[in-house]
């Protein structure tokens, strides 16, 4: 599935999503100015491939929300008619309202940004905005206590790492909510990469995600019995990851 026209989804969305707001706003940012000092109902929505899901948020969750969203490092943009992010096809993102005020996150694939009333801004440390979806398969770095994650072209040859540092792990986690689940997927490219990753939950259970390779810069992800497509490159996040790699077993690589 792919989500088309993202900004005629954002602002033609006939469903409000309110907020409130807290604490002192941070001035030098352009959102700074669209937090007012005190709303009661918050709520949020998350759109990709046509669907949305709307959902209040709790006073915590917004809380969070805030301290994230005027801590955003962001730069503005001008983009030619028909030019813009949300003129592309594919692509998901996040929408806050509340009253006549509101921002949204667009996750475009190649770069993320904030679409302010009619302003584009280019986020230049992006960052999944730090709330749940109601009935996705929301983890956060907490859940996890280590990923073992494997690299390979092939299977004979795989490499193997173990990371536990929180923020490495949030990258991987990172990968879902930046994917479009779909039934077409490009070709394999031949001789492709393989990057998987076994997760052990803090709860006792363990996840397996896998990454393919494929045509047109597009990985395949593999997760929860679901098929995703993404263009973040599971390649260079492999090349990022803290630790030595060492030679892995080739039945112990996840399997789907």
């Amino acid at each position: 599935m792919r989500h088309k026209r993202v900004r005629a989804l954002v602002l033609g969305c006939a469903v409000s999503f309110l907020l409130s707001a807290c604490g002192a706003a941070v001035e030098d940012s352009p959102l700074a100015a669209v937090f007012p000092d005190q709303v009661s109902r918050m709520e949020a929505s998350y759109f990709e491939c046509g669907g949305m899901t709307t959902w209040e948020l709790t006073q915590e969750e917004f809380e969070d929300l805030k301290s994230w969203a005027l801590g955003l490092s962001l730069e503005e943009q001008t983009f030619d008619e028909g030019a813009s992010p949300g003129d592309r096809d594919g692509g998901s993102g996040y929408t806050f309202q509340w009253g006549e005020h509101s921002f949204s996150y667009i996750l475009s694939g190649d770069a993320d940004y904030i679409l302010l009333g009619d302003a584009w801004y280019l986020v230049e440390d992006p960052s999944v905005p730090p709330v749940s979806i109601p009935g996705s398969f929301s983890l956060t770095a907490d859940d996890v206590e280590q990923v073992e994650a494997y690299h390979y072209i092939v299977p004979a040859d795989s490499e193997k790492k173990v990371v536990t540092d929180g923020a490495a792990i949030q990258e991987v986690l990172d990968l879902l909510d930046r994917a479009s689940e779909t039934n077409a997927l490009p070709e394999p490219v031949t001789g492709g990469a393989t990057v998987s990753f076994r997760l052990y939950l803090s709860s006792g259970e363990v996840e397996e995600w896998i990454c393919e390779e494929r045509t047109d810069s597009v990985w395949a992800l593999y997760v929860h019995g679901s098929t995703y497509e993404t263009a973040a490159d599971c390649a260079a996040l492999w090349d990022s990851l803290p630790g030595e790699s060492a030679a892995a077993e080739e039945d112990a690589l996840p399997v789907r």
